[in-house]
């Protein structure tokens, strides 16, 4: 079991432009709302299937705090202590793998390379892990940009999943992207 007691899991976490640090009830703001609400935000997300409220953040945020193999992030600009965005990482005792997820949600700083120095600056963290093999995430073939992000942060394409999602009007194809603690 990978216990995050025992590997003192170092946040916050800086990258060249963020600050990664623990998701908290305080982070349930209305700004943070508006990007779940925002079918553009979540265009790309299980979450656009979801009307978001605070009581229903506020129970996802529980369900991380209650959880021993999962953790709930805040994306920081570093300099401004900016809140832009999440991140999540649920952690697999079986396989000593982790899964991570972003979303970027002030629309004003996209582009600029902010998802990709979260992403990174987290993907590095997690495979400093003691015991922690691989890291994957996944993105429908449409999400050009997060596949650029996984791909640049030397994550490699390790399957295809047909028929995954439904968006545009059309079915889509999940890709998986993983990075093993060994090829750092």
């Amino acid at each position: 079991m990978i216990d995050l007691q025992k590997v003192n899991f170092p946040l916050p976490v800086y990258g060249e432009h963020v600050k990664i640090d623990l998701f908290c009830e305080n982070n349930i703001t209305n700004e943070y709302l508006n990007w779940l609400n925002d079918p553009i935000v979540v265009k790309f997300s299980k979450q656009r299937e979801e009307q978001h409220t605070y009581q229903t953040s506020l129970k996802f945020l529980n369900s991380y705090i209650k959880s021993q193999n999962d953790i709930f992030l805040a994306i920081y600009l570093k300099n401004e202590n900016t809140y832009i965005g999440t991140m999540t990482i649920n952690f697999s005792d079986e396989y000593k793998e982790a899964e991570l997820r972003i979303l970027i949600g002030e629309k004003k700083y996209w582009g600029k390379g902010l998802g990709k120095d979260s992403w990174g600056v987290m993907l590095n963290s997690l495979l400093a892990i003691h015991g922690l093999n691989k890291v994957f995430a996944g993105a429908v073939e449409s999400n050009a940009a997060m596949i650029e992000i996984m791909h640049d942060s030397g994550m490699a394409l390790e399957k295809i999943m047909d028929d995954y999602d439904f968006l545009d009007g059309r079915s889509q194809k999940a890709l998986i992207f993983s990075k093993f603690a060994n090829k750092r």
